[in-house]
């Protein structure tokens, strides 16, 4: 029963690394349904406005209406533990399309 006991533990030990950042794919999934449920993107843009576009940037990404653009900055959170990664959005750069 000892063994089983650590077997187990040290199972559960080594399953801390299947928990770490998620792959480049499914994290910036991520990171697109933040900013299209991030209450702050209705307050930047008017309701008529229709997103045409959405282009990934050095800092996050640019959002592209039929009126506008906005930049959507991913800013990463330091983290203490392994896990997918932590982060905010800052919206700035508000412009008319010309």
């Amino acid at each position: 029963m000892k063994k089983f006991g650590l077997i187990l533990g040290a199972f559960m030990a080594m399953q801390g690394g299947l928990w770490g950042a998620l792959p480049p794919l499914y994290q910036g999934l991520a990171e697109l349904k933040a900013i299209l449920n991030n209450s702050q993107l209705s307050q930047q843009l008017q309701a008529g406005e229709v997103i045409t576009s959405i282009k990934k940037t050095d800092h996050g990404y640019q959002i592209i209406t039929n009126q506008h653009t906005l930049d959507a900055n991913v800013v990463f959170k330091e983290q203490a533990q392994p896990g997918p990664a932590q982060f905010d959005i800052k919206f700035s750069n508000l412009k008319p399309l010309k």
